[in-house]
């Protein structure tokens, strides 16, 4: 296969994991930053706080799980590709025509 579309997928793999992983990450130390401010200001609270970060924070771990999935699919999917012999220039559109 083209090195440049090896390449390409590469780069784009590490994109994918690497921006799917800001937004959570922000998103999870603000979280967490409020969550210690109204503990701080209501310590009988804290068990509600505590339950109520935990959840938002695996539902913002999930969005990083879903761009690492999406990274490790086109990067497969590109080397489907190159075992199949198939030559194009977009790998995705296999992955797309399987699912």
């Amino acid at each position: 296969m083209n090195p440049l579309i090896s390449a390409a997928s590469v780069i784009a793999a590490g994109l994918a994991v690497g921006l799917a992983s800001i937004g959570p990450g922000v998103g999870q130390g603000t979280a967490a930053g409020q969550a210690v401010e109204g503990i701080a200001r209501q310590p009988e609270a804290e068990g509600k706080i505590r339950g109520t970060l935990l959840l938002s924070l695996a539902f913002m771990e999930a969005l990083t799980i879903y761009g690492l999935v999406c990274s490790i699919s086109a990067f497969i999917c590109e080397s489907f590709c190159l075992i199949l012999k198939i030559h194009s220039f977009f790998s995705l559109d296999l992955l797309f025509r399987i699912l």
